[in-house]
């Protein structure tokens, strides 16, 4: 995609909410098959953690909004 090619940044934040999806997915099942639901549950919650920061945390232009100062 040709806005990907001019905005590195929002290539990389995208790439990044993705394989936060993908691990949050994968390594609680992994660990769920490995009977360490414990850890599962705490995988869990850092990847909900990960992704909410990476998708309302960080803004794609890497500016501040005028309601975030």
């Amino acid at each position: 995609d040709q806005a990907f090619r001019r905005d590195a940044r929002s290539a990389f934040l995208s790439l990044l909410r993705k394989l936060a999806v993908l691990a949050g997915i994968g390594c609680p099942v992994l660990l769920v098959l490995a009977h360490r639901r414990i850890f599962a549950l705490i995988a869990l919650a850092i990847a909900f953690a990960a992704y909410g920061f990476l998708a309302f945390g960080l803004s794609p232009s890497g500016t501040k909004s005028a309601d975030s100062e």
